[in-house]
């Protein structure tokens, strides 16, 4: 047993050298981009212990806004925050044994420019270390999928390294620090654990994945179809659904006053829901099918193309986008890449159709679009492609208010670029759909 653990080591250990320069990478990258949407989640962080959980969501006293996450999000920001406030046991190790480095210990302390609560670094790059993680996860999850779809480890290998090394996780997840690649290594582990017949584990992994930031919400439809394909034993949905419950109660709770389906509906409504956050918009910073007619950020969700709304197209095309999968699942017999072709249609269709779409919100189909990439290379260009509009995507988003300059291409000429970049996106798609339903036997 031991002689086949180090062997199963020794063969890994590429892989695990490359997770650690992943990692390290990641780390050193922390240190920009702290403003935004990160000084955010480090103020609902701190307000959770001043506040006290039942004053958190109720409370009108925010310098930057009010909690706009479910309560799994902010029990981990709160204690994120707690494990900064202790970073005195960094220094007691360093005084130990002497691995932690001393410059370390300072840079974790040093103050962040241009933070009006003299935020740590420190601070920051917990925040960030989560969603690093799940970057890692994520990128070993693709591994496993590659080399079990295609029985090609090398294919496997470098599939796993495009995933860990490309400049949207990296950016995403060191730098802006947004929680997406958390959200979807629980979402993505979910499905692959439903395919396995680990129901009872895949029911609680995905309503961690709803309840830490609910953008896979566009999944229930599939992940309510595959249990129907799947016909899991009722035991495994019965503990899968309590486990659920459980973890719903136990998170829930601290901040509910003990009514915790009441609070969950009043927080829901007035927080969390896209409707709760102002007016609807045909796009809100994402280069999908409205910014190819509409002007992002300005045009209404109700404005009309070919005399229709265009959240009403939305939706309606939403809904083909799950009908057309539930079809591709329904006729395959293997259904592992299927699954992961679904996710990738309705993940990024709900991106480039749906109304009040953020830039980031592509990224619960990216992890399927790097295994379409390397499972049916025939699709390799559209997807580069793909990568490179929604990586500009997010420069843009999250640069264009601090520097003209970054703007400005996008936006001059009546948003010229931003529109040649999602017409490549939207085309992109559908050819690479095309190509995928052509697929005999998957």
């Amino acid at each position: 047993m031991v002689a086949r653990f180090f062997e199963k080591l020794r063969s890994n250990t590429p892989l695990l050298l490359f997770l650690l320069l992943g990692f390290l990478v990641r780390a050193f990258l922390t240190r920009y981009g702290n403003r935004g949407d990160l000084a955010v989640f480090a103020e609902w962080g701190q307000k959770f212990w001043e506040l006290g959980a039942n004053n958190f969501y109720l409370s009108e006293d925010w310098y930057y806004t009010f909690p706009t996450y479910p309560p799994l999000s902010s029990l981990m920001y709160a204690g994120l925050y707690w494990l900064f406030e202790h970073n005195y046991v960094l220094a007691q190790i360093h005084n130990v044994v002497k691995i932690i480095p001393a410059d370390f210990i300072i840079y974790f302390n040093k103050i962040v420019a241009h933070s009006p609560f003299q935020y740590r670094e420190g601070y920051f790059f917990l925040l960030k270390l989560p969603s690093i993680l799940a970057d890692l996860g994520i990128s070993v999850v693709i591994y496993k999928l590659i080399l079990n779809l295609t029985k090609v480890r090398k294919r496997a290998f470098i599939g796993f390294l495009v995933y860990l090394f490309n400049p949207v996780t990296i950016f995403l997840s060191s730098v802006w620090g947004q929680s997406e690649s958390l959200v979807s290594f629980f979402g993505l582990l979910s499905f692959i654990l439903l395919y396995y017949k680990k129901t009872w584990v895949s029911i609680p992994l995905f309503f961690v994945s709803l309840y830490l930031k609910p953008t896979w919400v566009v999944f229930i439809p599939l992940y309510s179809f595959l249990l129907y394909l799947y016909r899991p034993k009722l035991s495994h949905i019965v503990w899968g659904s309590g486990l659920a419950l459980g973890l719903f109660l136990l998170t829930t709770f601290p901040f509910s006053e003990a009514n915790v389906f009441s609070f969950t509906k009043e927080t829901v409504l007035h927080n969390i829901l896209p409707s709760a956050k102002g007016t609807a918009r045909a796009s809100i910073s994402a280069f999908n099918f409205h910014t190819i007619f509409m002007k992002i950020d300005r045009s209404l969700a109700t404005e009309r193309f070919l005399r229709i709304p265009a959240t009403t197209l939305g939706t309606l095309l939403y809904v083909f986008f799950n009908l057309f999968s539930f079809n591709y699942l329904r006729t395959r017999k293997k259904l592992l890449f299927p699954t992961i072709v679904s996710l990738f249609v309705i993940g990024f269709g709900s991106f480039l159709f749906l109304t009040n779409m953020l830039e980031r919100y592509f990224f619960a189909a990216f992890a399927p679009m790097i295994v379409i990439m390397f499972v049916s290379v025939e699709t390799l260009v559209y997807v580069a492609l793909m990568n490179l509009v929604v990586f500009a995507n997010l420069i843009w988003a999250f640069y264009r208010r601090w520097f003209d300059e970054i703007d400005a291409p996008f936006t001059s000429n009546n948003f010229l670029l931003i529109r040649v970049l999602s017409t490549i996106n939207v085309l992109s798609f559908f050819v690479l759909i095309k190509r995928l339903n052509l697929r005999k036997g998957d």
